[in-house]
């Protein structure tokens, strides 16, 4: 049942995920560069999980066999979280370190710094709070109802993380010093709401509010994405500033007018996708079912 939930989606959503890197390519070939440069093993290893994750997630039934699925849902489980974890690490080294025109350190094991390690566990706590709480919106009976006090630790960890984390920002780099923090003050605003964001979603867990936890649940990776942005503004990656790293002006007309064609295309592809499966799933739908006058 939990499989089903994201059934339809995952391979969709992971395509977002590698069209970033295409775009990062075409539009900022000097920030692509520089990223895919210091940040190969972490890179290669984010790829690597993807693989995995969409191999066992599609093979698990493929083979009757208990020891198969047994080995295709740890791949299924490590993978996931190892995906989770790097993900959190690699941006929060990007959010302490781009707004700095220092060089960047290529080692690996320099990214697992404790403010590194840190966000890894912040990715961590809110996928496992999105994914508890998606679950809870496409299935229905005992599987979910089993899930959802899990939602409710994954919440209580996160928003344990979260003001640490932006403590460590503001001591260990410049984001909070950044140009567009200081011209415009209204924008402080997206840190508190990385703090208090994670709180409302505990006390709506608390209410058993689940719809609403995971509207507010999704705010706080926003709200601390376009913190770090914002933060970093005007550098995109260490050293390489957004007006630096960009392409050329033809190129980027000539992405505009693709994306302006093709996006909304893909996004009523998916609206549609969603629409489509929009029933929710229950132990029952995998029983096999009697035919009329069947004894």
């Amino acid at each position: 049942v939990l499989q089903y939930t994201v059934g339809p989606y995952w391979d969709g959503s992971e395509v977002w995920f590698i069209t970033a890197g295409g775009a990062t390519f075409a539009a900022f070939p000097l920030v692509y560069a520089e990223i895919f440069s210091h940040l190969y093993v972490a890179l290669f290893l984010l790829l690597f999980m993807l693989i995995i994750r969409g191999v066992s997630m599609e093979m698990v039934y493929k083979d009757d066999s208990r020891r198969w699925q047994w080995c295709m849902g740890w791949a299924w489980l490590v993978s996931s979280y190892g995906l989770a974890l790097l993900l959190g690490v690699r941006f929060a080294n990007l959010f302490l370190k781009a707004s700095t025109d220092a060089v960047a350190d290529g080692s690996f094991l320099a990214l697992l710094s404790k403010t590194g390690i840190l966000g890894g566990l912040f990715f961590i706590a809110f996928f496992r709070t999105s994914g508890i709480l998606w679950a809870n919106l496409k299935a229905k009976d005992d599987v979910v109802v089993r899930r959802r006090g899990e939602a409710l630790y994954s919440a209580i960890a996160m928003a344990a993380i979260a003001p640490i984390l932006m403590l460590a920002f503001n001591w260990r780099s410049e984001l909070f010093r950044g140009a567009a923090l200081t011209a415009v003050p209204v924008l402080w605003i997206l840190p508190v709401a990385v703090i208090v964001l994670p709180v409302v979603t505990v006390l709506l867990l608390w209410k058993h509010r689940y719809g609403w936890a995971f509207v507010v649940n999704l705010a706080v990776m926003a709200a601390y994405m376009t913190t770090g942005f914002v933060g970093l503004y005007p550098y995109m990656s260490p050293g390489v500033t957004l007006f630096e790293g960009m392409a050329s002006l033809k190129t980027l007309q000539v992405m505009t007018t693709v994306v302006g064609i093709f996006l909304p295309l893909v996004l009523g592809y998916q609206a549609w996708k969603f629409y489509y499966f929009r029933h929710p799933i229950s132990a029952g739908y995998f029983q096999p079912q009697t035919k009329s006058g069947d004894a």
